[in-house]
């Protein structure tokens, strides 16, 4: 596998600590994607072979189908996110929280960090537990330096100084650089920063690492 360096693109708790109010937030965050209304020139780019068996299997059609499985998919990250903030008994509605979610091509089980209050840990998703959420120390080697060659490691300590223009540099970057547009994502990263204290108390980034698949 060749990895193509770091390019990027943003789309813009015991489970009773669990803030409320930033389930209700990512949910509102993601619903526009199941509530968009279905046009007919939507209906008339699907296979009509494939809208027929979705019926037939689902009784709905494809993209009434794919709706479904949006809203599924959100329900079972707000699930995730809980397991995630419960480790260290989080309430994410009492101090600023930033979530890193890594998933990739070739490890698609989740894994990150949570930084808040100036603390810190990490995460996995192991798939020999049912896919339960556990702290995963070694997900990062060095806590106090930065690995240059490592993008979890840059995320880290930009997130860490609450450096999301920093992101967005990047992000700008990315967007002139059209050889990622040839690419696979190998690597995709979910960025979830909450306060609620804000106007807008949740801002979502999705990130990915480019490169080709041999």
């Amino acid at each position: 596998m060749k990895l193509k360096k770091f390019t990027l693109i943003i789309l813009f708790l015991s489970q009773n600590i669990f803030s409320q109010s930033l389930a209700d937030e990512y949910y509102n965050s993601m619903k526009s994607i199941w509530e968009t209304k279905i046009t007919d020139e939507m209906r008339s780019q699907v296979d009509p072979k494939m809208d027929s068996l979705s019926k037939s299997i689902n009784g709905v059609g494809f993209l009434e189908s794919q709706a479904i499985i949006s809203k599924e998919d959100t329900e079972n990250k707000i699930s995730i996110l809980k397991n995630i903030l419960a480790l260290n008994n989080l309430n994410a509605n009492e101090t600023e929280t930033t979530i890193l979610i890594e998933s990739g091509f070739n490890e698609p089980n989740m894994k990150g960090f949570v930084i808040y209050d100036n603390k810190s840990y990490c995460f996995q998703q192991n798939e020999n537990k049912d896919y339960k959420i556990e702290k995963y120390p070694k997900y990062l080697k060095n806590y106090k330096k930065m690995d240059e060659n490592k993008s979890r490691s840059i995320f880290f300590f930009i997130l860490k100084d609450n450096r999301f223009d920093v992101i967005e540099k990047m992000i700008e970057d990315e967007k002139k650089d059209a050889e990622s547009k040839t690419l696979t994502s190998i690597v995709s990263y979910e960025i979830l920063n909450y306060n609620s204290k804000r106007s807008k108390k949740l801002n979502i980034y999705y990130i990915n690492e480019y490169g080709t698949v041999n």
